[in-house]
């Protein structure tokens, strides 16, 4: 197998944000935008968004002035026995009619709604880095699960070549067997093998079926959508160096990791919210209209009226209400940073862990690529041997199992190489880039 890995870009940020594309295969590039595209999970993800923009709209209100307007007309009569003079009154059914503007603010002195509309601000751009999270796991299992498919399919043609080699050897010892030279035991050996390589077969291919069936799923389609997939050999994927500074420093970058930390703001937000809640509000109000008797006369001189003020609201007694409220946003509040920490702790231990599988990985590929290159050394010897009429076809069908199996042991050394690569990206955030306040404030 080819033993060079291609070299990282010199000043990039790693991994960049499109990490797969690394692996320069397009049918892999392919996959992944159809399912950034289509999958269900995703789309819940940006369902999640739109809907926490809207709560942000809606807080975003909050901290303006509100207009209205209104109007009427109507036709009415007086009663004449409710105390005012007859004479007083619009004598029989009459016409009235009514138009209004009205304004209201709430000058939010001590910035409570201000809190409320931060803790929206933040719960917003956690959403956006859900979805970010979302894309990162999505992107990174199916590129695990290609890569598997692909080792299972270069199996299945290794295990069929080890099923001949093993019927061939079943062939001479039966023969051998036959002419006096074996007792039965190395027949039934020989016989057990062949079952043997037969199963392996069979569990292989069930094993190709579910992993198409898998990479279906990840896709949002049927399990006919990948029934035809056959990725590149896994020694023509290439694999990105890792940069000697990939390591913890960068594992603040993971999209978790930024949720969780907004989560925690939008809790910490809210808990002010719950606070500043003890304070008076304080609001100005003022109308300005028309209304007349007679809708003719609504526009003459003299049916303008108005008002303006200002209004206090405070809370004096709520039976224990506010001081529930708060306790409960507080207790939120520890909760998510606990929650946070948590977060934090598990992905250092992901990312030290996944440096470690990535070079432990590495150096087992060697290793088995060693082992290959020696057992396909020694094949070729006892061929020669053979050739030459100093062994027995036995010896070769022997050193070919070992051969075989050797390549075995490199396929599954290089999609380990290949997925622990792919963990350590999907550990260290996937190149993510933190969505700034605008992004977090866009309707798209």
């Amino acid at each position: 197998m080819e033993r060079s890995i291609a070299a990282a870009g010199q000043g990039e940020e790693w991994p960049p944000s499109q990490w797969w594309r690394g692996y320069n295969d397009p049918q892999l590039d392919a996959l992944i935008e159809a399912a950034l595209t289509d999958s269900p999970d995703l789309a819940s993800a940006i369902a999640r968004v739109r809907q926490a923009r809207g709560a942000l709209q809606a807080s975003r209100s909050s901290v303006l002035p509100s207009l209205g307007a209104q109007g009427s007309g109507e036709f009415a009569k007086q009663s004449y026995n409710n105390g005012t003079p007859a004479s007083a009154l619009p004598q029989g059914w009459e016409d009235y009619g009514t138009l209004a503007l009205s304004a209201n603010w709430n000058l939010d002195i001590w910035g409570k709604n201000r809190a409320l509309l931060a803790a929206a601000t933040s719960a917003t751009e956690a959403a956006l880095a859900e979805v970010r999270q979302a894309e990162l796991v999505l992107t990174s299992e199916i590129a695990s699960s290609y890569f598997d498919l692909a080792r299972l399919l270069e199996r299945e043609k290794v295990l069929e070549e080890a099923l001949k080699v093993r019927e061939s050897s079943e062939e001479l010892t039966a023969k051998r067997f036959e002419q006096g030279l074996e007792n039965e035991v190395p027949l039934r050996q020989a016989r057990a093998e062949v079952a043997r390589a037969r199963g392996l077969i069979v569990a292989n291919r069930e094993q190709i079926a579910r992993r198409r069936h898998a990479l279906a799923a990840l896709l949002g389609a049927g399990p006919d959508r990948t029934h035809d997939l056959v990725p590149a050999p896994l020694e023509r994927i290439a694999m990105t160096r890792v940069p000697a500074d990939a390591g913890i420093a960068l594992a603040g970058r993971r999209p978790d990791i930024v949720a969780a930390r907004r989560i925690v703001e939008a809790s910490q937000s809210g808990t002010e919210y719950a606070r500043k809640s003890f304070l008076p509000d304080v609001s100005l109000g003022g109308l300005i209209g028309l209304t007349s008797l007679g809708i003719s006369n609504l526009f003459n001189d003299g049916s303008d009226y108005g008002s303006a003020g200002a209004a206090v609201s405070l809370p004096i007694f709520q039976g224990g209400a506010l001081s529930g409220r708060y306790r409960v946003a507080r207790a939120g509040y520890d909760s998510m940073v606990a929650s946070y920490n948590k977060t934090v702790i598990e992905a250092l231990q992901e990312v030290a862990d996944a440096i470690a599988s990535r070079d432990s990985a590495s150096r087992q590929r060697e290793h088995a690529l060693d082992v290959e290159t020696e057992a396909e050394a020694a094949f070729g010897l006892a061929s020669q041997r053979y050739g030459a009429g100093l062994t027995t076809y036995i010896e070769v069908l022997t050193s070919q199992t070992s051969e075989l199996d050797a390549r075995l042991s490199a396929l599954d050394a290089q999609f380990a190489t290949l997925a622990s690569d792919v963990a350590l990206k999907r550990a260290l955030g996937g190149g993510y880039a933190e969505e700034n306040d605008e992004k977090a404030n866009s309707d798209d």
